[in-house]
C-alpha cells in the first residue's frame, strides 16, 4: 500500500527526514505536496520554515502551497558561530525561542545546519527541537555538503530517500522514486513511484515490489553462439552419471573409515627401478 502521500499527517510521524540523492532534487516539491493536501483537508497547521541553505529572499522561489498557509521563515543562513562552545549553543537555542510550539517546524538543510555548528551541536539542537514543536520536517541534502551525516537514515521516525526514476520525466508532472523507512515498526524500506502535478503538486504513488531474494537463473539463449568443433565436446546426462561413477584403477582406499587413498605403480619390463637413485635413467 502507497503511503507517501499520507506520511506527514499521521500522529506518529514526529521526526520526518527526506533524502534528496544528487539527481532527485524533490524534497520541497514532496513537502508541497503535503501542504497541498492538508489545504483541502482544512487540517493545516502553522510552518516555521529554518533556512540554513539560502536567504529569507529565496522563499519567492518555493513552491506555490508553501505560499498558501501560515508560514513565518526564519533566515538563519546567514549566522555563523562564535569561537567558543557555549556561544553556539546559545545561537541555536535563541532560535528555538522564536518558534511557535503549535507549528510544524521544517529544517532546510540540515547540510547547512551541520556546515555551520558541526556536527555535534547540530544533532543537539535537533533532539531539543523535537520536544518542543507539534512537528519536525528536516531536508538533507547530498549536493550541499559533502560530508555526510552517520545513520541519516535513524535520525528521524521516518526517512525518506529520494531517488531518480528510470521512467522517462513528464512535461506536466514530477517522476521520482521514493524509499520509505518507519522505525516504529518493523525496519523495512518500501519503495514507491511517486508522480507530482507541476502545478498544484498533487501526490499520486504506487508500492514498487522488489524481490531482494531473487536468485540469479541461467538464462538459455538459442542466439548464444555456440564454439564450432569437428567432434562433440558437450556431456549428455548419461555421460556424467557414468562417469562419476567409474572408479579410477589407479587408486585403491586403504582404510574407508579414514577416507585414505595410495597410488599404485606397477613397473613395466623398460623400466630400470633404482631405489637410491630412481631418475637415473632420465639422464640428470
Amino acid at each position: 500500500m502507497a503511503r507517501i502521500k499520507s506520511i506527514a499527517s499521521l500522529k506518529d510521524a514526529r521526526v520526518i527526514v527526506i533524502d534528496e540523492d544528487l539527481e532527485a532534487t524533490y524534497a520541497r516539491s514532496l513537502i508541497a505536496g503535503w501542504l497541498s493536501t492538508w489545504n483541502e483537508r482544512k487540517t493545516s497547521r502553522p510552518i516555521d520554515l529554518l533556512s540554513f541553505s539560502c536567504p529569507q529572499r529565496a522563499v519567492l522561489n518555493l513552491p506555490d502551497p508553501f505560499r498558501l498557509i501560515d508560514m513565518k521563515v526564519h533566515d538563519l543562513y546567514s549566522i555563523r558561530p562564535e569561537s567558543t562552545e557555549v556561544d553556539e549553543c546559545k545561537k541555536l537555542e535563541n532560535v528555538i525561542d522564536l518558534i511557535r510550539k503549535d507549528s510544524t517546524v521544517i529544517v532546510d538543510c540540515l547540510s547547512g545546519l551541520t556546515l555551520s555548528f558541526g556536527l555535534k551541536q547540530a544533532l543537539h539542537f535537533l533532539n531539543k527541537l523535537r520536544f518542543e514543536v507539534q512537528q519536525l520536517i528536516c531536508i538533507y541534502r547530498r549536493d550541499f555538503y559533502n560530508v555526510g551525516i552517520p545513520r541519516i537514515d535513524t535520525l528521524g521516525d521516518f526517512y525518506i530517500r529520494l531517488e531518480q526514476s528510470s521512467q522517462v520525466q513528464s512535461s506536466k508532472n514530477y517522476i521520482y522514486k521514493a524509499l520509505l523507512l518507519e522505525w516504529r515498526k518493523n525496519p523495512k524500506y518500501q519503495t514507491e513511484l511517486v508522480e507530482q502535478d507541476r502545478l498544484t503538486y498533487s501526490i499520486e504513488s504506487t508500492q514498487v515490489i522488489v524481490n531482494t531474494n531473487r536468485k540469479v537463473d541461467v538464462v538459455k539463449s538459442d542466439n548464444v553462439e555456440k564454439i564450432q568443433a569437428s567432434f562433440r565436446i558437450e556431456i549428455g546426462p548419461r555421460e556424467m552419471e557414468q562417469r562419476e561413477k567409474t572408479v579410477l584403477p589407479y587408486t585403491q582406499v586403504r582404510d574407508a573409515l579414514r577416507g585414505e587413498s595410495k597410488i599404485f605403480y606397477q613397473p613395466d619390463e623398460t623400466d630400470d627401478v633404482d631405489e637410491e637413485d630412481p631418475d637415473d635413467d632420465l639422464l640428470f
